[in-house]
């Protein structure tokens, strides 16, 4: 049985520092840029005492004797100029039309087993582990996609003052944005891994193989449309990708 959680981090105006092969651009009717960096999945792997936990261990489902966790991290930059500001009573309200985005994406894959588990335990969690490996393939693609929908769009904000009015504006813009990519990027990962854990009965089936149920989830809950949108989408010049 799998527990998978989302994550969910926003940054505006600071994108992370990543040494990543490569970075892809797309630019649309308003000249603004959509930025994706991916990192490398990692994956973890531990072993648990079921009589004594480890605190940061999820909690076992019912029925269940290990799980995996799925975490899709998520830290965006958006940038756009204000379009309008006004000042009501005390308060600023600052309106901003976004032309840039950039979201760097990681994923952590862990696999709680119990000490002298059963093979098919085993066999099952690491079945997690490729579906949510898989998933992940496309989520840059997802992203950029998520991104694209944003630009040239306008998002207002409050605050005491006029930079926190704007700094508000973008992290509507910025929240917006990774809320969307965890949908479709974490919510597709989420209904394979259940639609597996149907087909495999939470391993107790043993008349379907760990691969034929990977295959059967996969068909079953086919990628969204935006893991395919903007995977045509023309890569950056080596100049602007990420060092």
């Amino acid at each position: 049985m799998a527990a998978r959680k989302p994550c969910l981090t926003g940054l505006v105006f600071l994108a992370f520092a990543c040494v990543l092969p490569a970075c892809a651009t797309t630019r649309d009717r308003y000249q603004g840029s959509a930025r994706v960096w991916k990192k490398p999945p990692v994956i973890e792997r531990r072993v648990f005492d079921r009589r004594n936990p480890p605190a940061d261990m999820p909690e076992l489902e019912p029925k269940t004797s290990a799980v995996t966790t799925i975490r899709y991290g998520c830290a965006a930059s958006v940038r756009g100029p204000v379009v309008s500001r006004r000042r009501r009573g005390g308060e600023y309200e600052v309106t901003c039309r976004i032309d840039t985005i950039e979201a760097d994406l990681d994923c952590t894959i862990t696999v709680w087993i119990p000490r002298r588990a059963r093979q098919i335990w085993i066999d099952h969690e690491e079945g997690h582990r490729v579906i949510a490996e898989r998933a992940y393939e496309p989520a840059d693609a997802i992203a950029r996609h998520e991104a694209r929908k944003l630009l040239g769009k306008t998002f207002a904000g409050t605050g005491q003052t006029s930079a926190a009015a704007t700094s508000a504006a973008l992290s509507r813009a910025a929240t917006e944005f990774m809320e969307a990519y965890q949908a479709e990027a974490h919510g597709w990962s989420k209904r394979v891994g259940d639609r597996f854990d149907e087909i495999t009965d939470h391993s107790e089936n043993q008349s379907v193989t760990v691969e034929d149920a990977i295959r059967q989830a996969f068909e079953d809950e086919p990628p969204p449309e935006s893991a395919t949108a903007a995977a045509a989408a023309p890569r950056a010049p080596a100049s602007a990708r990420r060092r």
